[in-house]
């Protein structure tokens, strides 16, 4: 009867150990990943992804594809995100730096290729209840508004390339255009 016991305690024990595991790691990971793709470029700047970073961080992505990416941090201020875009199909999601989709729109949903995402972190409880009484002005909505549960995250556009070929045209013609595509703080 004893051996039963520990052995039901250690298959527990080993299905809590790898719960946590799982819980854990990929958020740190994704959270280590940011911080070193940002390094160079610091948070809040937009810069195109070299393409062996893109295959590691993105590997379902098409090899041939165009990735921009930016980390934000709105734990000073909130940031907007301005884009003029190029003609054609593109995709912008926002993660948060464990992982989770805040935001994603296309060309087709959005129906315009210029636009502003105004970043902001969400706000806590007991600011919720101090907002709910307050009355909301109506010229403060500005465009596309995302709450971010936390202060840093991954803001990500994907250019999809048909030919591996013209990735290289492709990439050139749009760092020139999305140079003026950035995240800045407010």
């Amino acid at each position: 009867m004893k051996r039963v016991f520990w052995v039901i305690v250690a298959i527990f024990t080993a299905i809590a150990v790898h719960a946590g595991f799982m819980l854990t790691v990929p958020a740190y990971s994704l959270d280590r990943t940011i911080s070193r793709l940002s390094s160079n470029a610091g948070a809040n700047a937009f810069f195109i992804l070299p393409q062996d970073e893109q295959v590691k961080l993105l590997p379902a992505y098409p090899r041939q594809s165009v990735v921009g990416i930016c980390a934000f941090d709105v734990s000073q201020s909130d940031v907007d995100l301005q884009a003029n875009l190029p003609d054609g199909m593109w995709t912008l999601t926002i993660y948060s730096n464990r992982g989770d989709v805040i935001y994603s729109v296309n060309n087709t949903q959005a129906g315009t290729n210029s636009f502003t995402v105004a970043l902001s972190k969400a706000p806590d409880l007991l600011e919720m209840l101090q907002q709910a009484t307050e009355k909301e002005p109506i010229d403060a909505d500005t465009g596309w508004t995302v709450s971010s549960p936390a202060a840093r995250g991954l803001a990500v556009l994907w250019f999809p390339v048909a030919e591996a070929a013209a990735r290289r045209g492709v990439r050139n013609v749009s760092i020139g255009r999305l140079e003026d595509s950035h995240l800045a703080p407010e």
